[in-house]
């Protein structure tokens, strides 16, 4: 029969995608394992293949504090700083009818230390292998390192009344589940310190498929305090998943556990919170905030036991010879400090996170003013009398303050006397802005990257200078070639200094001060702003290392903007500029998925996904598949990235061909199935793509579902789509109607399922792999009568290719073949019986 086929070579099989997180070896006594007499309790039918196992999270977290950050890498390191935002973010696993069912992108690292991270609980683990429980699915269940909770850190958490109250009544053990709608903002720092004390281990309980906890999946975690976060999960039926929860409070006092559920604020109704218990947390007073970290995380400076200064200060005070010590500066108390700020209004209606903010900026300035010599303090009093109207009788705290003013407000005041100053100077304003942005400093590469700013301005006709048409071309705007200041003066007069032939701000933060004042300030010109930003990031004149610091830059200041501000429209805007051009294309899908993982901005911008996955153009939809093609996000948030998903490709149009989003679609998928167990939900968005009316469709999704096909948990591991013989139906079902449309719809396009078909029969050593592969292809065979006897004829010309070219035995891929073909005629007679029932047929 060989003789009919012609012979090839496989094509490699594709790797798995390169994880960004370290895999953590998984200990065998970790694997949860269920009593005997379990076997007869009621189990809910598990909707995802395969169970889900402890993952251990050694990379550690960060609280409210300035902590280290975990050593996973993360596009921008940028904690909260996090404004009410809206939740309204449908990440609810689809129907099944609407469901799916079941490396490395080059670019920029970004990296700021503005903000410490409190929005990620723990970071992704990593799965060793799937299985399948007698009873169903298991839990995914992680650890969670608290460490930076203990302690000082912990002293300093701010607890509401009921916060107190849920404490003793969790290690009392009189309450074993509590339902929390906590206000975002104190969401993550209130659950982990009620999860982080006591004897019993932390851990957070990932949300399963349907929402739905059993008993037997926790029975493993005895003395554990586990930490379930809803808050950014649409839940369609929450009296019922509540009647779940509450229903474990025995089973939890049995095994000395406890369980913390998160709702967010406006998740479930009035009647429902009334009824079950849901205890709704506001989030903490900033100005508490401010006044516990200041006591908490500042030392005493000599002679004032009461004031604030850092301990480096303090340090290099201690270690000095008595004679050498330098006079004690002024630090002023704690209560001082928060008197300033609720006076000036500083925290007013402002998340937790700004508090933090407030009180670093105190101790910078504070350090920054006792670090001056008298002649440099003398001099800073000259210029705030001068420029700020602060009096020479006023002490040092009133120059303090203005310090503290300056960083905190992004150095508002000093940027809006010196714009009031050089409202009649555009080319030493567009000086200054590039001073901001260039990476490099070069002052002639300043000077240029000036004049096109102002160019691109004049040709929007939008600056107020008077500038015409005539002076674009003119590379001085129609002024004299050697005119205006020097670059020392124009260095000097923007506010920079000249160091080392480049021009810097030595005031930390000014840089980025200087564009936020420029969006804020001057809203007729942002979308001149974004071009000339994109040029720059895109120019060939600067290094890939430059373009980078450069996109850094503006990354930064696009969350932070985000976060102080509440405005979304510059981070939305460079996302779509960057996701319109091949290159930077990965850049946008970092920043992006850094603003979705951020305290504050998280829910909004997952919301904005959603839109984009909809209704957005080419470019948008890229960049969200690019999003959740990330392994980092796709592992944390496998049900969102598996609902942008099917927005995706629901919104596929008939012909429209984009190789780009394809691409990104397939790795997504790709970890879906292998590494978040979301085989499941894949397997139903692409049967249902696969019967769609337009042939176009039904090709792109057999396709894609060839490439996932073939996808490995680990190597040398059968395909992850391989059916077990206790799956789910439904995964069986989606997989026959897949196969099924794939040997019609690729009928004279066969080398292209060839690979696919491979590796599932090369998986088949194993007698019960063997059935459940052979029993997908004959249930192919026979899904519909249409076309069955050519998707025979492929299917056999396929066992006959894989036979001469596979590394089973030949007598093993022999046998194979003759299974196969067999199955095949007898799917085909079932069919043709089925099909026409009047007739009588006998097997050949």
């Amino acid at each position: 029969m060989d003789e009919r086929f012609e012979q090839r070579s496989p094509e490699d099989l594709p790797a798995n995608a390169k994880r960004e997180h370290q895999m953590i070896p998984f200990p065998p006594q970790g694997l949860p394992q269920v009593p005997e007499d379990a076997a007869s309790e009621a189990i809910t039918e598990p909707s995802l293949p395969g169970e889900r196992e402890l993952l251990v999270d050694e990379s550690g977290e960060t609280s409210y504090s300035n902590s280290p950050q975990s050593s996973a890498p993360s596009a921008f390191d940028i904690g909260p700083a996090s404004y009410p935002t809206p939740e309204t973010d449908d990440d609810a696993e689809p129907e099944p009818q609407d469901s799916f069912e079941g490396g490395d992108q080059p670019g920029t690292t970004f990296n700021t230390d503005i903000h410490g991270d409190v929005d990620k609980l723990v970071q992704a683990g990593t799965y060793e292998h799937k299985e399948y429980h007698q009873h169903g699915e298991r839990l995914r269940i992680t650890d969670i390192t608290v460490d930076d909770l203990e302690g000082n850190n912990r002293n300093r958490f701010v607890k509401p009344d009921s916060v107190v109250t849920i404490e003793s009544e969790l290690f009392m053990g009189e309450r074993q589940v509590a339902l929390l709608a906590i206000e975002e903002g104190g969401r993550n720092t209130t659950a982990r310190f009620l999860v982080s004390a006591g004897n019993q281990k932390p851990r957070r309980i990932h949300p399963p498929a349907e929402l739905v906890i059993e008993p037997w999946q926790l029975k493993k975690y005895d003395k554990s305090a586990f930490l379930l976060d809803l808050s950014d999960i649409e839940i369609e039926e929450p009296e019922r998943l509540l009647e779940n929860l509450s229903g474990l409070h025995e089973d939890l006092r049995t095994q000395e556990s406890f369980l913390v559920v998160v709702f967010g604020e406006t998740d479930l109704e009035t009647a429902l919170c009334e009824q079950f218990g849901v205890i709704g947390i506001a989030r903490p007073d900033p100005y508490e905030i401010l006044s516990n970290h200041l006591v908490g995380s500042t030392s005493a400076t000599e002679g004032n036991e009461d004031g604030v200064g850092t301990a480096e200060n303090s340090a290099t005070s201690e270690s000095a010879p008595s004679s050498e010590k330098k006079k004690s500066g002024y630090a002023g108390a704690p209560a001082e400090w928060v008197t300033f700020a609720r006076n000036r209004g500083l925290l007013d209606r402002k998340p937790p996170a700004e508090a933090l903010r407030l009180r670093k900026a105190i101790n910078e300035a504070l350090d920054h003013w006792n670090s001056l010599t008298p002649a440099g303090q003398a001099s800073l009093k000259e210029e705030f009398k001068e420029r700020r109207h602060i009096p020479w009788s006023s002490g040092d705290r009133a120059y303090a303050e203005q310090l503290v003013l300056d960083r905190f407000q992004a150095w508002v005041a000093e940027l809006d006397l010196w714009n009031h100053d050089n409202q009649r100077k555009p080319r030493l304003r567009a000086f200054q802005l590039a001073a901001a942005v260039v990476p490099t400093g070069d002052p002639i590469r300043i000077r240029t990257e000036a004049t096109a700013l102002l160019q691109t301005i004049t040709r929007l006709k939008l600056l107020e200078a008077g500038l015409d048409e005539e002076g674009i071309s003119d590379p001085a705007l129609g002024e004299p070639v050697w005119s205006g200041p020097g670059t020392r003066l124009l260095a000097r007069d923007s506010l920079a200094e000249l160091r080392d032939g480049k021009v810097v701000f030595t005031r930390p933060g000014f840089a980025e001060a200087v564009v936020r004042y420029f969006w804020n300030d001057w809203p007729e010109y942002r979308s001149a702003l974004i071009d000339w930003l994109m040029n720059l990031a895109t120019s060939d004149t600067f290094t890939s290392e430059e373009r980078d610091r450069l996109k850094n830059q503006v990354g930064k200041f696009a969350i932070h903007h985000a976060q102080e501000r509440g405005e979304f429209g510059f981070l939305y805007d460079v996302v779509a500029k960057w996701a319109g051009v091949d290159t930077t294309l990965p850049d946008a899908a970092k920043l992006l998925e850094q603003a979705a993982t951020t305290s504050g901005i998280a829910s909004a911008v997952r919301d904005r996904t959603r839109q984009w996955a909809k209704k957005g153009d080419s470019a948008l939809r890229r960049v969200v598949a690019e999003l959740c093609a990330s392994p980092t996000f796709a592992l944390e948030y496998p049900r969102l990235v598996t609902t942008r998903l099917v927005h995706l490709m629901e919104r596929r149009q008939a012909g429209d061909e984009d190789s780009a989003l394809d691409a990104a679609l397939e790795r997504a998928s790709r970890l879906l199935v292998t590494e978040a167990h979301q085989s499941n939900a894949v397997l139903a968005r692409l049967s249902t793509d696969a019967r769609a009316e337009q042939l176009a469709q039904r090709k792109r999704a057999v396709r894609l579902f060839l490439s996932v096909a073939q996808a490995r948990v680990k190597e040398n591991a059968e395909p992850a789509l391989i059916p077990k013989a206790d799956g789910p139906e439904s995964s069986r079902k989606a997989l026959v109607a897949l196969w099924a449309s794939t040997l019609r719809v690729l009928k004279h396009d066969e080398s292209v399922i060839q690979p696919a078909f491979n590796a599932w029969m090369d998986a088949c050593a194993p007698t019960e792999m063997e059935r459940e592969v052979i029993s997908v292809f004959r249930n192919a065979i026979a899904d519909r009568w249409e076309e069955a006897g050519e998707a025979d004829h492929v299917l056999a010309r396929l066992s006959g290719r894989w036979k001469a070219v596979t590394s089973l035995p030949l007598v093993r891929a022999t046998e194979l073949d003759q299974r196969l073909l067999a199955a095949s005629r007898d799917a085909m007679f079932e069919i043709t019986r089925q099909t026409f029932p009047d007739q009588r047929f006998e097997r050949g």
